[in-house]
């Protein structure tokens, strides 16, 4: 075999002990995953609290808003409610609310039963009166995702993390 090659050895031993902090590390990213989860769920919560998306595009804002509420928050259950799963190499953010579905992704509401399509869908408004439809659309206003902000933020905490490890200020 021709070519060029060459051999470095390390003799610096802080340099040496940082590399295997590094090695250690990179075995074991759930620490670094779970800093990004922790991330993510703040950036989630403040889309909430300034109705916006992922993207950054405004949610369409609800009947709630223009009576003086917010989009997307009555009690706070469906806001309260995202978690986070972090392992070696996934975030998942979730929520067990049967209704964020609907408002992630948009849809029709229609009535489950056969009998009830005669009086339609009734429920109440926040100013406290009572509507029937016999279907209501709802616009998708998403709360859940990675957009490009995030994804500034995401680099920077894995760069100080790993930049932390590299310097030795992280406990192995």
């Amino acid at each position: 075999m021709s070519g060029a090659g060459q051999t470095i050895e390390l003799e610096d031993a802080g340099m040496r002990a940082a590399l295997e902090v590094l090695a250690r590390a990179w075995t074991d990213p759930s620490p670094v995953m779970d800093d990004v989860g922790s991330y993510l769920e703040t950036a989630t919560a403040q889309r909430f609290e300034h109705g916006t998306g992922p993207d950054g595009e405004a949610w369409k804002p609800s009947l709630r808003a223009s009576l003086g509420g917010k989009t997307l928050v009555d009690s706070g259950r469906l806001r309260d409610s995202i978690a986070r799963t972090a392992t070696n190499d996934s975030v998942t953010l979730s929520t067990a609310v049967l209704y964020a579905a609907i408002h992630q992704f948009g849809g029709v509401i229609k009535p489950k039963r056969q009998g009830v399509l005669a009086h339609g869908l009734r429920f109440q408004l926040a100013s406290g009166a009572w509507v029937m439809r016999r279907q209501v659309t709802m616009p998708a206003r998403p709360f859940l995702g990675v957009g490009e902000d995030d994804k500034t933020e995401i680099r920077a905490i894995f760069a100080d993390w790993f930049g932390d490890m590299a310097r030795g200020d992280l406990m192995t």
